[in-house]
């Protein structure tokens, strides 16, 4: 896996922690800057729309 997949897959990691607990499915890309330390660019060049984070962070729990 490559670092750009395993940076991904982080990110997804993180974004799964920051809607555990909560009943709204309430996420966006720059909820994901502080808890992982990644720059705001970085994070947008993985998931260049709210809608792919969120898509993403789907697409795995089903699997």
């Amino acid at each position: 896996m490559s670092s750009w997949e395993q940076r991904e897959q982080y990110l997804i990691d993180i974004a799964q922690q920051c809607l555990r607990g909560h009943k709204v499915f309430d996420l966006c890309r720059s909820h994901l800057v502080h808890p992982s330390q990644i720059s705001r660019g970085t994070i947008y060049n993985h998931f260049p729309t709210d809608t792919d984070l969120l898509v993403a962070v789907a697409t795995r729990a089903r699997a």
